[in-house]
């Protein structure tokens, strides 16, 4: 039997993602006779018998629920008692987390494209914000309601449960930009628009004003309050 070193450390209750890599070799003649197996935390209920690989590397992964604490055991089995090799490699625990993301309105909130996923410790999640037609997103907050970010699009590696609200907020867009050719605000008697490349500042209209010593008032148009 062998049982991994201390890092590999399985909590009760909680679920995991057990993976390993593994080769088995032994003579032709008896390649139906090799095998072995692992238990999770010394749980026979978990048992998994694994058999000849005719010497090619295989992975094992599966999901399991642990019910006491402990790790992983491996044993070695030959009814014939020829002598086989086993090899393994890379054997991971990682611990399995919910995470989510939901929309505090006026948007949409999604967790690796999905409302709620499924992911194990070290996994990168990103998290995504999409406001409406009219609003902006202002930032994600916790749980605790702390904000977190204020990127539309997060990402992190998981190391627990996580759960993020994104938040938006209606845009207030005020624009006189006299694409219409003609003053539209109030008290204007010294302004005027002019059409030119030079001097407006998108290449077409701008609005001007020719001094004369005189204070000349413009108010603009009630578009911008």
């Amino acid at each position: 039997t062998y049982k991994p070193k201390t890092n590999i450390k399985l909590e009760s209750g909680k679920t995991y993602q057990i993976s390993f890599w593994y080769k088995v070799a032994m003579s032709e003649d008896k390649k139906s006779e090799a095998a072995f197996h692992f238990t999770v935390c010394d749980d026979t209920s978990t048992r998994e018998w694994i058999r000849n690989t005719n010497g090619e590397w295989k992975q094992f992964t599966k999901i399991y629920t642990v019910t006491s604490d402990g790790s992983l055991a491996f044993a070695a089995y030959d009814k014939t008692a020829k002598p086989y090799t086993i090899y393994l490699d890379d054997i991971v625990a990682k611990e399995q987390y919910t995470v989510t993301a939901s929309s505090a309105g006026h948007g949409t909130a999604t967790v690796n494209d999905l409302a709620s996923a499924t992911v194990y410790k070290g996994d990168t999640v990103t998290y995504v914000a999409v406001p409406e037609s009219g609003y902006a997103f202002v930032g994600w907050k916790d749980e605790s309601g702390t904000l977190v970010s204020i990127a539309p699009t997060y990402k992190f590696e998981v190391a627990s449960d996580y759960s993020l609200t994104a938040y938006f907020e209606k845009v207030i867009r005020q624009v006189e930009d006299f694409e219409s050719g003609s003053v539209e605000g109030d008290q204007h008697q010294a302004w005027s628009i002019e059409k030119s490349a030079e001097n407006a500042h998108d290449g077409n209209y701008s609005l001007k004003c020719e001094a004369t010593g005189n204070w000349e008032k413009y108010i603009p148009k009630t578009n911008i309050q």
